[in-house]
């Protein structure tokens, strides 16, 4: 992140996410310890293998994880 957006609007902030899946009978960790900030005029991309919880991120991000 470059010092253009130290001082500008946040608008997304994330710390600590953690999402827990059940399967097999038992609750695992899906997404484990994900923190990022995103400011106004900021673009940001996800990537990772198939899979690894990119869109779950974003769900999470939105606030629509079941």
């Amino acid at each position: 992140m470059g010092k253009k957006f130290k001082d500008s609007e946040v608008l997304l902030k994330i710390r600590g996410l953690k999402i827990q899946g059940y399967t097999d009978e038992k609750w695992i960790d899906i997404i484990k310890g994900v923190d990022l900030t995103l400011h106004r005029g900021e673009v940001m991309g996800l990537i990772g293998e198939s899979g690894a919880g990119k869109s779950t991120i974003g769900a999470a991000a939105m606030g629509v994880c079941p």
